[in-house]
């Protein structure tokens, strides 16, 4: 007996196949989210995060919520008291009172797509002494109209942090001890006032902040603000500054744009000439011609840039490399004798050659 199922039921059994195969398929990608979620928040202590408009900390050692309150910054330096590793989920935390990062060792606050509404208010990663506050991480947030301020600290590291609309978006100060060894990379600082402050020591604090580095950052400078200021008696010493992008005149905003100044004694508001490290320009033509030809360099390509360039020795250098270009292109090559060079078209034949050719 031959049993021939209609097209109706074969499609029915089809559908149903395929509606449990994606069910399938969607259990298993959210049993490996929740895992791997599982795994990233095990390596912290606290796991702050916001529930409508409270935020709350769930300790990662007991899996129960320790700390609530509606003020962000209360949560969080709760959670600093009782931890050293804190992640802050995406969302908005706006704060009220300052973040306190006080005497950590090896402390961490890492977010994910974090954004930290400061108004007005600081994340201070403090220690009595740099002995007491070192190694400490801030990574992954979005601060807006806030401060990031490190103070008496060794071995602090920024990183993958963007700053925007701030009035002092990231402040280095020493009140006891000193501040060393600083890490500020792939930050990106947008409308800030104060980009990266040194500031002067007080109290028992030296003016040391070497071996700072500040790498791949963005510094999008408005009017009437500066990209990083050095104050008076501000040691920025064996440190380095590598791939920074300073973006000024943005919208034919040129106003009092700085991407640098170093702070005068006297006067704090006036700012002493930067010192700069100039690249030196590359040859002209009539440069390289001459050296072809076995002369001494120009006056222009002999002369040293100084250290320090204001604005009217800078324009007089640019102006006599383009007098040299235009000397050198309004006319040809010359022999070096001062003649023109002949230029034989065919090889010279000797009379005889010419009667042998003939015959």
């Amino acid at each position: 007996m031959k049993i021939t199922l209609s097209k109706r039921l074969l499609a029915a059994v089809l559908i149903i196949v395929l509606a449990l195969s994606a069910a399938n398929t969607i259990l298993i990608l959210d049993q490996r989210q929740a895992l791997q979620d599982a795994a990233h928040d095990a390596i912290y202590d606290y796991v702050i995060f916001q529930d409508s408009d409270t935020y709350k900390a769930k300790n990662q050692a007991t899996g129960k919520i320790d700390f609530t309150s509606a003020d962000a910054a209360t949560v969080i330096n709760q959670a600093l008291t009782e931890g050293n590793t804190l992640y802050l989920k995406p969302g908005s935390y706006a704060l009220n009172a300052d973040i306190q990062v006080n005497n950590k060792i090896n402390a961490k606050i890492i977010g994910d797509s974090a954004i930290i509404i400061g108004n007005n208010q600081k994340i201070l990663v403090k220690g009595d002494n740099y002995a007491l506050s070192q190694n400490n991480i801030i990574q992954g947030l979005t601060v807006i109209n806030g401060t990031l301020r490190i103070e008496n600290s060794f071995a602090t590291t920024v990183t993958n942090t963007a700053f925007i609309n701030c009035t002092t978006a990231l402040e280095l100060a020493n009140t006891n001890t000193w501040t060393e060894g600083t890490k500020v990379e792939n930050c990106r600082f947008v409308n800030s006032k104060e980009s990266i402050a040194f500031r002067t020591p007080t109290g028992n604090g030296t003016g040391s902040y070497a071996s700072t580095q500040i790498s791949r950052c963005y510094f999008n400078i408005p009017d009437n603000s500066v990209g990083i200021t050095v104050e008076y008696l501000a040691e920025f010493s064996d440190s380095q500054l590598q791939d920074l992008r300073m973006w000024m005149g943005e919208n034919d905003a040129v106003h009092n744009q700085t991407p640098a100044q170093r702070l005068n004694a006297s006067n704090p508001n006036v700012r002493n000439s930067v010192r700069i490290i100039h690249r030196l320009p590359r040859p002209t033509l009539r440069d390289r011609f001459r050296r072809n030809r076995g002369y001494a360099p120009s006056a222009f390509s002999r002369h040293k840039l100084p250290r320090q360039l204001d604005s009217q020795n800078l324009q007089s250098l640019q102006h006599m490399d383009l007098r040299h270009r235009r000397s050198f292109q309004t006319r040809k090559p010359r022999h070096p004798s001062g003649r023109k060079r002949r230029i034989r078209r065919h090889p010279r034949v000797s009379a005889e050659t010419r009667h042998d050719l003939k015959l």
